[in-house]
């Protein structure tokens, strides 16, 4: 059954893989900063040919990126390589839980989260994507794993130690959300601190292989001209949104009106009730659980921080979502007879997979554009262009990976509030032989320079534009 799981995995993980879900401009920011570390070195943006910014208002970081750039070098550049590399984190992800929520619970509560996990359509419409999520996770994973493996030696073995340090460094570097990972350590200590056997010199040790990758995420990640108290203050409130409390009002709103929130809160609310029953039943909540508890609970609360974009609160869903048959599971045993507790779990689990199967095969992301040719389209028209040419991208980073040549220049609007490039769009009127915008951009701008150029071609939205 593990087998069959996981090659179902395999095929959706794999399907139209380049087409479907379509790349975007998160995943063009990711795939540029990779690209040019392939090429370069260093982790940054090409504004213009041989001039570049740091990747200080990119969220991703180095656990993922690196891993892609090094396929680039190796393969070549393309979004076939970057995804190819996705499609490894999402198996390492799924792997890892499924291991996770066996050493924690059982064989069949893992056999049953791997099976929501590989039929949960955001598992694919966010994995596959070049982002920053999933590989967050497959770390956060093994870091729990690594703790579990603690708690059942009795805190004993500095390996764990090292591992778990490792697991967290890197978990907090591939994206800001993840942060809240520390959050979530320090609360499960507080709850647990009299079962923990505390032992100094590992702990040490933990943090000390914590630092490594974190002091390296730090020193690739910005420049030195970046200001710290700017990047924090982005990092916090990265769509300068004014008014925070009515922000927050909206985004709880959304849990009781819109289909996925309303999800999501479901699922929070069986393990909630989950922890409440164990507590009231002072059945024990091992450490493992309760750091992954707390990570859900927070990042659900920075959700509400935020512009509402489903996907900040994916990582916390995705925890959820495998806890949820374990949840399911303890809950149903204190049912008062045997056949009715096996059969609400079972009707319960059903229903899960029915109606997230369904979604993946017609009603989400992946499904919905099945039928795109957007990245084969792109590439062959690219193709035909002069490799000598130069090149203007205008707020369109997802175009970048299939240009025929490094001469081109860029403008990005990372957020209403932060820009990258002004400097560079004067060089539209005399210098670029290609214009590369999005047509929702192109309808809307009057600009002289960009009235020298024709449109020539239309591929799903975005325009390419020759100079006349």
């Amino acid at each position: 059954m593990t087998a069959c799981l996981f090659g179902i995995f395999f095929f959706f993980a794999t399907y139209k893989l380049v087409e479907t879900p379509p790349t975007w401009f998160d995943e063009g920011i990711y795939l540029q900063a990779a690209m040019n570390d392939s090429l370069h070195g260093a982790q940054e943006l090409q504004l213009a040919p041989n001039v570049f910014s740091s990747t200080a208002y990119v969220t991703g970081g180095f656990p993922f990126l690196k891993p892609i750039s090094w396929t680039f070098k190796l393969f070549g550049i393309g979004l076939l390589q970057a995804r190819l590399v996705m499609v490894f984190f999402m198996f390492g992800c799924a792997a890892s839980f499924y291991v996770v929520i066996r050493r924690l619970f059982d064989w069949k509560s893992a056999l049953a989260s791997l099976a929501l996990l590989v039929t949960f359509p955001p598992f694919y419409g966010q994995g596959k994507n070049a982002l920053g999520e999933v590989p967050g996770l497959l770390y956060l994973t093994v870091f729990l794993f690594a703790v579990s493996q603690l708690e059942k030696r009795r805190y004993e073995g500095p390996w764990w130690y090292l591992l778990a340090g490792l697991a967290a460094g890197l978990t907090v570097s591939t994206k800001p959300i993840f942060f809240l990972l520390g959050g979530a350590v320090i609360a499960a200590v507080l709850i647990k601190h009299r079962s923990i056997t505390w032992r100094w010199k590992e702990i040490l040790i933990a943090a000390l292989a914590f630092l490594v990758p974190f002091s390296y995420w730090f020193l690739h990640q910005f420049f030195g001209t970046d200001s710290v108290s700017t990047v924090l203050s982005y990092y916090a409130n990265p769509y300068a949104i004014s008014d925070l409390n009515h922000e927050m009002l909206i985004n709880a709103l959304r849990f009781f009106r819109e289909a996925s929130p309303m999800y999501f809160l479901l699922l929070m609310l069986i393990w909630v009730a989950s922890v409440t029953v164990r507590i009231y039943k002072r059945i024990p909540i091992s450490l493992t659980e309760t750091i992954a508890f707390s990570f859900s609970m927070l990042v659900w609360l920075a959700y509400l921080r935020t512009a509402g974009w489903y996907r900040y609160y994916f990582p916390a869903e995705v925890v959820t979502l495998v806890f949820a048959p374990s949840s399911l599971y303890l809950l149903a045993d204190f049912l008062p007879y045997k056949k009715l507790s096996v059969a609400f779990s079972a009707v319960c689990l059903v229903l899960l997979l029915g109606v997230q199967s369904y979604q993946l095969l017609f009603g989400s992301w992946v499904a919905v554009h099945g039928g795109r040719t957007t990245t084969h389209d792109m590439e062959a028209y690219m193709a035909t262009l002069p490799k000598n040419g130069s090149f203007f991208v205008y707020n369109v980073p997802a175009a970048v990976i299939f240009l025929p040549t490094q001469d081109y220049y860029q403008y990005l609007v990372i957020t209403p509030d932060k820009s990258l490039g002004a400097s560079t769009v004067p060089v539209i009127t005399d210098v670029p032989q290609y214009l590369v915008i999005a047509q929702k951009d192109w309808d809307v701008s009057s600009t002289t320079a960009m009235s020298g150029f024709v449109p020539v071609k239309n591929i799903d939205g975005t325009i390419i534009s020759e100079r006349h």
